[in-house]
């Protein structure tokens, strides 16, 4: 989805489209079925309205299904696919711990961090394990950049100096 809307939204104004309500909002309707299928039932269950309809609330925008998959794509090419390989209704751990803190969202250095821990290249999707809980998955990546934020510039550090900066807990993943 990223890399199809990156190519057809190419021509526009990106500024002008970044927080523009009706085209996220229009775009979230005409993949509805996809963002929101039917259960076996043949109900839907929708998430929250910011999953669908772009929020006003520029901290919440980031919730929006398809503008945040355009942007990670937009912003860092082929190499965030993994965060997105599953159905598009399927908000991921990995985006939405990325995604929560727009700082990490406009880092290029920490972005690459996590696609070199987490991207599994051969599967087209993230590394088995990476989305749960324990030693060095994507949310103790977060709480551990969090940490290392106060005593380093991470955001003049490019991906590899911050994955070999991380503590061993984080190997199973930097080495597999």
């Amino acid at each position: 989805m990223g890399k199809y809307l990156v190519e057809v939204l190419s021509s526009c104004n990106q500024i002008e489209i970044s927080s523009d309500i009706g085209i996220w909002s229009w775009l979230a309707l005409f993949y509805f079925d996809q963002l929101c299928p039917k259960d076996k039932s043949g109900f839907r269950k929708p998430k929250r309205n910011d999953n669908y309809i772009l929020s006003k609330n520029y901290n919440h925008r980031e919730r929006h299904s398809i503008r945040t998959t355009y942007y990670f794509v937009k912003l860092y090419g082929i190499k965030v696919l993994f965060m997105f390989s599953k159905e598009l209704y399927v908000r991921g751990e990995i985006t939405e711990q990325l995604s929560q803190r727009q700082d990490y969202l406009s880092s290029e250095g920490i972005i690459n961090a996590a696609s070199i821990l987490y991207n599994d290249d051969k599967k087209k999707t993230f590394k088995r394990g990476s989305a749960g809980k324990g030693r060095g998955v994507v949310r103790r990546f977060v709480k551990v950049l969090q940490q290392f934020d106060t005593t380093h510039d991470l955001f003049s550090m490019p991906g590899i100096d911050i994955v070999n900066m991380l503590p061993e807990e984080f190997d199973k993943f930097r080495n597999g």
